[in-house]
Parts: structure tokens; C-alpha cells; sequence
């Protein structure tokens, strides 16, 4: 049998459901739980949808939001993606806010702007970032190698322009790899034209990898490099 993952975050006063569209993840981040097993199958739009509607029986109400951001790559699985999207939104179904549910992409370029065209750009886009040099993010995310920096940047720049779309990066912090004060300036040089988000995650460490947590004061000396170039963070 094969597991999956859903996860309830419960934080100033929000219910965010986290769900996955994969058994596994063919991306292969090399930080990250999901990236270190065989790839399972993709998950069908019901059973995306079923997540939630599990989480809602067992906690008794509804949830406030929902995050992609589970096991899987969203828009590795395009179709279920968006059909589970049009079930959560749709009056008959679900009856989600658009601006309460959030997609984690790690860059697969050509999808993401069939992805905000499809949604209207409406539901909310977050893609992990994790480095602003295109040979770091190679190593951290392999799928870099097929859709670069530069081309997923340039996207983002064409969604901003002619959509008027926000736009979050996910950055997760880890010690000595990703933390300097450079990548931080090279961050702020990708955001801020963008006029884009940056969530900070400090690593959250696992067994299969050797990577550690930032300090503290790292987090914090790269926060304030972001907020004095007037980046959102």
C-alpha cells in the first residue's frame, strides 16, 4: 500500500489544510522527505479533494485554507491539479475563496502560465525559490536543469506584466548553503522587480539529508537584507 500525506496547520486563528497531488515527487529537491523516495503514481482530483474533505469530518468544520504544497509536484500533475481546484471553488462543491487556496510550484516554467491562465490567476501562486545562482539551484532543485532560473524569472516577470498577478517564493534557508549575504542581494534582485513575496522557511531537518538550520541571527541578518531593499518578507 502506498501513503500519502495531509497535513492540518492550525496558526493565527486559520485551519490550512496541506495537501499532496503525488505518491512521492519525480522532482527530487535534495532537502526535501518527498524527493527521497521512488516516484508512486499521481493522485486522482477526488482524492486531492478527499484530503480536505477528511480533514473537515475529523476536526468537525470547515477549514479556512488550503495549500498544494504536500507530497508532489502540482503541476507535474496538471489535469487532477486543476480539476481539484474547480471542485474546492465551485459553489456545488466546496465553495473556496479563490485568494484562500495557495499552489506550490518548483518551477515547471511552461505550466505556470497555463496554470494562471486557466485560473484566471486567481488562486493564489507560491514557487520555491531556494536560490538566486542558477549552479546552487541546479544542485538544490534538479528540475532547474530543464526550466532555468533565468526562464522561470522571465515568466513570472510576463505573469506580473500582463496579469497583474501576485506572486510568493518560497525560500528555504540552510545553513551555509543558501544563507549568504549574497544570495540574499540576488534574491532581492529577483523579487523586486517582481514585486513578489519572500517566505523564509528555516530548514526543518530529516534523516535522509545532512543539512542543517541556520542560526537565529542568519534568518535574521538575511531578513534584514530583503526588508532594506524594500522586499515584502
Amino acid at each position: 500500500s502506498q501513503l500519502l500525506e495531509s497535513v492540518l496547520i492550525r496558526q493565527q486563528g486559520r485551519e490550512t489544510v496541506c495537501v499532496s497531488t503525488q505518491v512521492g515527487c519525480k522532482v527530487g529537491c535534495v532537502f526535501c522527505a518527498s524527493g527521497k523516495g521512488k516516484f508512486g503514481r499521481n493522485l486522482s482530483a477526488g482524492e486531492i479533494v478527499e484530503q480536505v474533505a477528511w480533514i473537515e469530518a475529523d476536526l468537525g468544520k470547515k477549514v479556512t485554507n488550503i495549500v498544494f504544497m504536500g507530497m508532489g509536484e502540482p503541476l507535474d500533475n496538471f489535469e487532477a491539479t486543476m480539476k481539484a481546484l474547480k471542485i474546492l471553488q465551485a459553489d456545488w462543491g466546496f465553495a473556496f475563496g479563490s485568494r484562500r487556496i495557495t499552489v506550490s510550484t518548483s518551477g515547471v516554467t511552461p505550466r505556470i502560465l497555463e496554470f494562471v491562465k486557466r485560473n484566471e490567476g486567481r488562486v493564489r501562486l507560491s514557487v520555491s525559490l531556494h536560490s538566486s545562482d542558477e549552479a546552487k539551484r541546479t544542485e538544490l532543485v534538479p528540475i532547474n536543469k530543464r526550466y532555468s532560473l533565468r526562464e522561470l524569472v522571465q515568466t513570472l516577470g510576463d505573469i506580473r506584466k500582463s496579469l497583474k498577478r501576485h506572486i510568493t517564493f518560497e525560500y528555504t534557508l540552510i545553513r551555509g548553503v543558501n544563507d549568504s549575504k549574497e544570495e540574499a542581494e540576488g534574491v532581492a534582485k529577483i523579487a523586486k522587480p517582481l514585486d513578489a513575496k519572500v517566505n523564509l522557511i528555516p530548514y526543518n531537518p530529516i534523516e535522509e539529508a545532512d543539512f542543517q538550520t541556520p542560526s537565529p541571527e542568519a534568518v535574521e541578518a538575511f531578513q534584514k537584507i530583503l526588508e532594506s531593499r524594500k522586499v515584502s518578507v
